[in-house]
């Protein structure tokens, strides 16, 4: 069973948020494998006074990734300037609040604390990635929002690379040892999610 095999075994057998984790797994396998992508996921970042979350820290050649995934089988509909997109299911409709605005939101965060360290002057993106079964109807996103398939492509057809592996390698350190938080710091996070 190789890491993300794993990875997929434990949600399903301990996550309460069994879809959410499954989608991060898959995506984060997806760009390990096709993008060449180094990827640390569900990084704990400090922030106003607590921690944020955010599902995924992708380094390569290109650059960082601040990645927001969703999982979802439905129509996303919004625009780029929404606080809330919904998503249509078969029966049912929920609200999402707008991925592009949370991790604008994680981008500086990162930003911040890797100037904090040290580390300026690089390329950092915010893509959202939806998993391919979503049916993506946005406007104004296409810069930001991608479909697992869509970003793997445009990933794919850059061409700048500018980190070297020492360079990658000293990045993930830094990320590595905030993805390994207590089982205590991810239920006050989500706690503090529900109020």
């Amino acid at each position: 069973m190789n890491e993300d095999q794993l990875e997929l075994f434990e949600s399903y057998r301990y996550s309460a948020f069994k879809q959410g984790d499954v989608g991060e797994i898959l995506t984060s396998s997806a760009l390990r494998s096709k993008c060449n992508m180094e990827v640390i996921r569900n990084v704990y970042l400090p922030y106003d006074g607590h921690y944020t979350e955010i599902d995924m820290i992708g380094v390569s050649e290109v650059g960082i990734f601040v990645i927001e995934n969703k999982n979802y089988n439905g129509i996303v509909i919004g625009d780029i300037s929404d606080k809330y997109w919904s998503i249509n299911y078969k029966l049912s409709s929920t609200k999402l609040y707008n991925p592009v605005l949370q991790n604008n939101l994680h981008k500086a965060i990162v930003k911040n604390f890797l100037i904090i360290n040290g580390v300026v002057d690089l390329s950092i993106f915010s893509p959202v990635i939806f998993n391919d079964k979503a049916l993506l109807k946005l406007t104004n996103t296409d810069k930001y929002v991608f479909t697992l398939t869509e970003f793997v492509d445009a990933y794919n057809s850059v061409e700048s690379r500018k980190l070297s592996k020492l360079d990658i390698s000293s990045i993930v350190e830094l990320f590595r040892n905030l993805g390994n938080i207590s089982i205590e710091m991810r239920t006050l996070h989500v706690n503090l999610l529900r109020e």
